[in-house]
């Protein structure tokens, strides 16, 4: 599982390398690898310490994940734009 925001940013400017920026980011790339092995490392430790309590948070995390990718498959069927909310 990658977390997506930070490494889509890694992929775009290798992808797109010689497009001018508006902003340099201080220590790019080094930031967002940091960024993401980090939060590994904590999503690793919070569920080797709290045990089962850290697998039933994970669960619901996961279920909340489905749902909204349900919600989105449902509105792009619908015609409806993702997040949109009912009239």
């Amino acid at each position: 599982v990658k977390p997506r925001p930070r490494q889509a940013k890694v992929d775009l400017r290798r992808r797109d390398a010689a497009r001018e920026r508006p902003f340099r980011v201080p220590g790019y790339p080094l930031t967002p690898v940091v960024f993401i092995l980090t939060s590994g490392f904590l999503c690793y430790s919070s569920l080797s310490y709290a045990g089962m309590g850290a697998w039933f948070g994970l669960a619901i995390l996961l279920a909340g994940a489905l749902l909204m990718a349900l919600n989105r498959a449902l509105s792009r069927q619908e015609g409806a734009a993702p997040g949109d909310l009912p009239r």
